[in-house]
């Protein structure tokens, strides 16, 4: 599509094209896939995971950090009810699915063990998780984070009204004057 007849050229900033920016906020939404994707066995967090325990910590991606230290925050501010450690029992309940049954009761007691924020320590650039068959699930934040860090990415190219929808997750610019 030539988005190019969407937009009057009088209205973008002096030597901006849109559709560059628009190709640097998904390399950027990839780049962010290749750190915190739960299905890709190559992503960052899953070598991360595979990798436990660690003695010491480990230096992560800028991105990995922030995430993690977000999800740690956000930990804190519900009271333990967003976990990112629950990777564990996501993947037993997706088997279950996949095989038409509820979990059993030691599956369930198996995975509880191999939970809790309490495993992940996160410190600036370094984390390490201190327990094996920790698996880190960022299903709750990843995508938001990669929406907003694309409409940074729109932002900083000259498109402060810009606005992102990761498939429900939605970040939003600056109105068009005069729209409100």
């Amino acid at each position: 599509r030539d988005w190019s007849s969407d937009v009057c050229s009088s209205d973008l900033p002096q030597g901006s094209d849109p559709m560059s920016a628009v190709l640097r906020a998904f390399e950027r939404i990839d780049q962010i896939e290749d750190v915190a994707s739960d299905w890709k066995g190559s992503s960052e967090v899953r070598q991360f995971c595979r990798s436990a325990p660690h003695s010491e910590p480990v230096s992560v991606s800028d991105d990995l950090a922030e995430i993690l230290q977000i999800s740690r925050q956000i930990h804190d501010q519900t009271q333990g009810r967003f976990d990112v450690t629950l990777g564990a029992a996501t993947r037993l309940w997706r088997r279950c699915f996949r095989a038409e049954r509820l979990p059993s009761e030691s599956d369930l007691e198996r995975v509880k063990k191999l939970c809790g924020m309490q495993f992940l320590e996160i410190n600036g650039r370094q984390a390490r998780l201190l327990k094996a068959g920790i698996e880190i699930d960022l299903g709750g934040i990843a995508k938001g984070y990669a929406v907003d860090k694309a409409l940074q990415v729109l932002i900083e190219s000259g498109f402060p009204h810009s606005l992102v929808d990761g498939g429900g997750d939605l970040a939003f610019g600056q109105a068009v004057p005069g729209s409100a």
